[in-house]
């Protein structure tokens, strides 16, 4: 009877082999199984990646379309500032203003208008024309040009504009004397915790510096907004100012800070004066 236990042990090591066999095969796959499944992870998480890089690349850069204004400027006291901006806005948002990127897919959902600022010496009157075209832009400025210098011929055959130019010599008013200037410093959130700081330390009626920043990878016309003892820049001009307080940088004569806000970053308003 011993050989009978000798084969009942023979049988029960060979059922053990097997299973650990099959226990080892389970262990092997279930790994597979879940390396396949962090590779199809990953690569999920690099194509995602890729896409949102690739996105990015086909976001279409709204570029400032800079045409100059060649037109008659119908009297002496005439003047346009700067060239005509092009930019895009979002339709029926224009409120919120001009952006920089488009998704190509979304171009229908904005429409290109063109800008320029014009203002006449003689009267004080400044205007911001806006059209879908560059030509509807040049149209309204020979139109407002034309409006303007009739305006100034009147005057000056009147007994008042007689009395008012006899005062203003006396006085030493210039009646070419640009008028003053009122703009918003934006993008201190940006800046660093020192531009911040001097920022914060501003008081109503210190100085600041602009300076144009032409290689702006933004946009081209932007002017920075400097405290003049450190040369810290704390932020910009403003985009509805920025092509206006540029083409008569060199005519400045001071800046100065007239509001400031007491938030832990402030909103601060600036006010340009211009040389007689």
């Amino acid at each position: 009877m011993w050989w009978i236990v000798i084969i009942i042990l023979l049988i029960l090591v060979v059922i053990l082999i097997k299973t650990n066999n099959s226990i080892e095969d389970n262990c092997k796959s279930k790994n597979n199984v879940d390396r396949d499944y962090m590779d199809i992870q990953i690569m999920n998480q690099t194509l995602k990646h890729s896409h949102s890089l690739d996105r990015q690349q086909t976001l279409k850069r709204v570029e400032n379309t800079m045409v100059d204004v060649t037109i008659e400027k119908f009297h002496s006291s005439n003047v346009v500032e700067g060239p005509v901006r092009g930019e895009y806005v979002k339709l029926y948002h224009e409120s919120e203003g001009p952006v920089l990127y488009i998704d190509p897919s979304e171009i229908d959902e904005y429409r290109q208008r063109f800008t320029v600022f014009v203002w006449n010496s003689e009267l004080g009157i400044k205007e911001k024309i806006i059209g879908c075209t560059v030509e509807s832009v040049v149209e309204q400025c020979e139109k407002q040009f034309r409006k303007w210098a009739d305006e100034v011929e009147k005057q000056k055959k009147t007994k008042k504009t007689t009395v008012i130019n006899s005062s203003n010599k006396k006085s030493g008013v210039s009646q070419r004397q640009i008028p003053d200037m009122i703009f918003e410093v934006k993008g201190l959130t940006y800046r660093s915790a020192q531009a911040q700081l001097e920022a914060v330390l501003l008081e109503v009626g210190d100085q600041l510096l602009l300076e144009e920043e032409p290689d702006n990878e933004v946009d081209a016309s932007a002017v920075k907004v400097l405290i003049p003892a450190s040369g810290e820049c704390i932020g910009y001009v403003d985009s509805e100012h920025c092509v206006s307080v540029g083409a008569l940088i060199n005519l400045i004569d001071n800046c100065t800070v007239i509001k400031k806000s007491r938030h832990q970053i402030p909103y601060i308003t600036a006010k340009i004066s211009f040389k007689e």
